[in-house]
């Protein structure tokens, strides 16, 4: 079944115009993952099971001015403190294109329309653990390390556009994105 994931979601990154990697994840610091070996994912090998065998995460590399991922963690309160900023905003999780990531947190999809130039870690505010991601790799269901995975939600196999996916609402912006980007 894990193959089979593997190459599904492979080839849905790829189709919207990513580099899909595989790694060998050996090792977790904090949130951090080291890896020794690495194989990027073409037309050529996509159908070549042999490989998923060898790999436990898939990445894909974004880049500076086509998706912006906000990594809600999910430590202390975080989880149920951004459930409770979207209901006071009339929002719902289900109103975006997410995954959740190998500590049960989560990665939420929008195209980089505010045009955030780097990655930030390890931003609080309100009670709220996130990074913001728009470069390098970012890993997706189903890698997994141990009995952690990433878990897809299904909700990114409707996308066939990078640009299908909604702009951060303004409430984001203003609440959690309130930072220097420029």
């Amino acid at each position: 079944m894990k193959i089979y994931k593997f190459k599904e979601n492979a080839k849905l990154w790829m189709d919207l115009g990513f580099n899909v990697r595989l790694l060998k994840v050996e090792k977790l610091i904090g949130t951090r993952k080291l890896y020794r070996s690495s194989i990027s994912i073409t037309e050529n090998n996509l159908n070549d099971g042999s490989i998923y065998n060898e790999y436990n995460f898939l990445a894909i590399q974004i880049k500076y001015g086509n998706l912006l991922c906000l990594d809600i963690d999910n430590v202390d309160n975080t989880i149920e403190n951004f459930h409770k900023l979207l209901d006071a905003n009339g929002f719902t999780l289900d109103d975006f294109d997410y995954d959740i990531t190998l500590h049960d947190g989560y990665h939420i999809y929008f195209k980089n329309s505010m045009e955030v130039p780097r990655n930030f870690y390890g931003k609080v505010r309100k009670g709220i653990h996130y990074d913001i991601l728009c470069k390098g790799n970012l890993f997706m269901p189903p890698s997994y390390f141990g009995e952690m995975e990433y878990k897809s939600t299904g909700k990114m196999s409707v996308i066939n556009d990078i640009e299908d996916l909604m702009d951060v609402p303004e409430f984001l912006i203003e609440y959690i994105m309130d930072m220097e980007i420029n």
